[in-house]
């Protein structure tokens, strides 16, 4: 309820004081470099009045960033941090430029402009100390040497980025490119079926040359996000004609129990139990089956695994592939290195009247089956 309240006043209060805590030059290049025009007929406050708006403003703002989860520590005051980490290296904004983004006057780096979505900075602008209104594309004493952005940029990239050479063809801009694992985690939603996000999340910085060749602003921000969603895959009918023939033709098999090795892996299929439990919620007519599973990646390579990977079979040959958010400790997608073994639970949700005879995994190019009746 606390926080709750918080809120609904920080959020009041940001709307009706950011026209007058915004900076232009800050407006200016969020804009693309192009001037943004005043907001015509905006009532002059009572320099008093401003001052206690933004006190009153800056004291709820940073009692909600204090709420926030903790930040990994490769994160923390960089692009995918919380507010609670921004205000906590740099103190409390200097200016509110909308609900969720705000400014802080940073001594040896000029202004650090953040804006947060979910509570997580998803873009970074920072400029030099320069005269307000002033073209980006115009020189400015406080203006940076190109060497000297480039190690202040690396300053709000998640540490433990990997960038590429800067892209820069002399022109009025350039780039540089980075992925980061720890930027996924933090950013990065759960997929439709309740799949942690997996691999490093692309970000770039964006750099804006004068016509003195000094670096007058930067903007760091996260790759757009993807379209592409997995969706859950539902047992097909014979009679619709698109069953997948993944799963019936296993070409090594066993009972449930047993070892199988194909293509140097090696899979035990322990039990099976239909009509589980787990913290998934399913819905009306279907049900929750499991399968405990051990693989073992004997093979001098990393082994990829998907849920796709992992096929239940009913007596009609009707198929239905695993999903994320069932039961734990789950195995859904990931990576198994050359040597290493993995114990956990795969998890299907099928019809109520499914019947379950065979359990297929899909390995190198092979497929591992295991009655199940």
């Amino acid at each position: 309820m606390q926080r709750t309240f918080i809120v609904i006043l920080v959020v009041g209060l940001l709307a009706l004081g950011a026209a007058i805590a915004r900076p232009a030059s800050e407006a200016q290049l969020m804009a693309a470099q192009e001037a943004t025009p005043g907001t015509e007929g905006t009532p002059t406050a009572v320099a008093g009045e401003v001052d206690d708006l933004r006190e009153r403003v800056s004291e709820l703002s940073t009692q909600v960033a204090e709420l926030g989860g903790a930040d990994q520590e490769a994160l923390k005051g960089r692009l995918g941090g919380s507010r609670a980490g921004f205000d906590d290296l740099y103190g409390r904004p200097a200016a509110y430029v909308a609900p969720h983004e705000v400014m802080y006057a940073v001594p040896d780096v000029g202004r650090v402009t953040v804006l947060f979505a979910g509570d997580k900075a998803t873009s970074i602008i920072l400029t030099p100390t320069r005269a307000p209104d002033l073209p980006f594309d115009q020189p400015d004493p406080a203006d940076w040497a190109q060497d000297a952005a480039l190690t202040i940029a690396t300053r709000f990239y998640p540490a433990d980025a990997v960038t590429a050479a800067p892209a820069d063809s002399g022109g009025a801009t350039f780039a540089v490119s980075g992925s980061s694992q720890a930027l996924t985690g933090a950013i990065t939603p759960a997929d439709t079926q309740g799949c942690p996000a997996s691999g490093a999340t692309a970000f770039t910085a964006s750099f804006t040359r004068t016509s003195a060749g000094a670096i007058s602003a930067i903007v760091i921000e996260t790759a757009p996000p993807s379209d592409t969603t997995l969706l859950p895959v539902e047992p097909v009918p014979p009679e619709q004609g698109q069953l997948s023939q993944g799963g019936t033709r296993a070409m090594a098999n066993s009972s449930l129990g047993g070892t199988v090795s194909v293509n140097g892996v090696t899979v035990v299929a322990t039990s099976a139990q239909p009509n589980a439990t787990g913290p998934r919620a399913v819905p009306a007519g279907y049900q929750l089956y499991t399968v405990n599973l051990r693989i073992e990646n004997q093979t001098a390579q990393p082994l990829p695994y998907e849920l796709s990977n992992f096929i239940l079979v009913d007596r009609k040959g009707n198929e239905a592939t695993a999903i994320c958010g069932g039961v734990e400790p789950a195995i859904t997608r990931g990576e198994l290195a050359a040597g290493n073994g993995i114990d956990g639970v795969v998890t299907f949700e099928v019809p109520e009247g499914y019947r379950a005879v065979r359990f297929v995994v899909l390995v190198n190019g092979a497929r591992a089956g295991f009655n199940l009746r």
